[in-house]
């Protein structure tokens, strides 16, 4: 019985840190700047049941894809770690996406562009 409560407890803390809610606080307020409280409390019901589907489904299915396929654990972690390091080199002193209604946060962007009428153009 102890080894499901240590179990239980590090499957929760990994996904606390998958899901990086306090991260993702920001990115919500400024993707939802239009919407009132309801309107985002539908939208957090929203993301949370299609994350918690998605985590769901990979959980019962991802090991036959991994037997399917014949990927280890191990060859899958190491394939994550060279797509993170290439993701890394590849934006290496840029910003891939930054969403901001201030202008001076974009100080540092190497390109900014502005949403207007829904096309982009860049400023």
């Amino acid at each position: 019985m102890e080894h499901f409560f240590l179990f239980l407890l590090k499957a929760t803390i990994a996904i606390f840190v998958i899901l990086n809610p306090f991260g993702n606080v920001p990115v919500l307020f400024s993707l939802t700047p239009d919407l009132d409280k309801t309107g985002r409390r539908t939208v957090i019901t929203k993301a949370s049941l299609t994350a918690l589907f998605v985590l769901l489904l990979f959980a019962v299915t991802g090991q036959l894809v991994f037997d399917f396929f014949h990927i280890t654990i191990g060859a899958f972690r190491i394939a994550g770690g060279a797509v993170l390091a290439a993701i890394d080199r590849l934006t290496a002193g840029k910003t891939v996406v930054s969403v901001s209604h201030h202008p001076g946060a974009l100080v540092h962007c190497t390109r900014v562009y502005r949403l207007e009428g829904g096309r982009l153009h860049h400023a």
